[in-house]
């Protein structure tokens, strides 16, 4: 009979941090990938193979729309389901929805009203639990939402790959 604190599963509360990797694609946009940050909080429970996490974080976009640069601030709640492939490091996946905060020019003029409120993006990556509750992970998100607020006949995705730490309280 399995010891029974084997069959109680880990629950992992923390905060992390890291940078954002992020750009737009549609007209009028540059392709190239802008630095940002990102910080949050994240709890999750995993068994021996499998865990589900769900976290809040705000995080920073910069992106570049004919030569003006665009800064965007979002609230990202990400729900990732978690598979160990092996001993220390998860594959995580799932959906996110980010809300827009706030979006303003280079200029700090507002330019929320083009963007959507809201979006959904899916999410995969890898995270690395490591001794002394330490987190480090990266992961891809790509949008499936369209963001243009104003335009029927373009159409804006949002990208990102973002490298973290993170320290588990529990």
């Amino acid at each position: 009979m399995p010891h029974p604190a084997k069959l109680v599963p880990k629950v992992d509360f923390g905060i992390k941090f890291g940078g954002n990797y992020d750009n737009i694609n549609g007209n009028g946009w540059s392709n190239t990938y802008q630095t940002g940050y990102n910080g949050g909080i994240f709890l999750g429970v995993r068994e021996h193979i499998f865990g589900i996490q769900g976290e809040a974080l705000i995080g920073s976009g910069r992106y570049i729309f004919n030569g003006v640069t665009v800064k965007n601030l979002y609230l990202h709640v990400p729900v990732l389901f978690q598979i160990r492939l092996v001993p220390r490091l998860w594959l995580q996946v799932g959906p996110q929805y980010s809300f827009l905060l706030s979006s303003k020019y280079a200029s700090n003029d507002n330019a929320t009203n083009y963007f959507k409120p809201g979006g959904v993006s899916g999410v995969a990556g890898l995270q690395l639990l490591l001794p002394l509750h330490l987190t480090l992970g990266a992961r891809y998100s790509f949008g499936l939402t369209d963001w243009d607020n104003l335009s029927k006949n373009n159409t804006w995705t949002i990208r990102a790959m973002q490298l973290y730490v993170g320290f588990r309280l529990l």
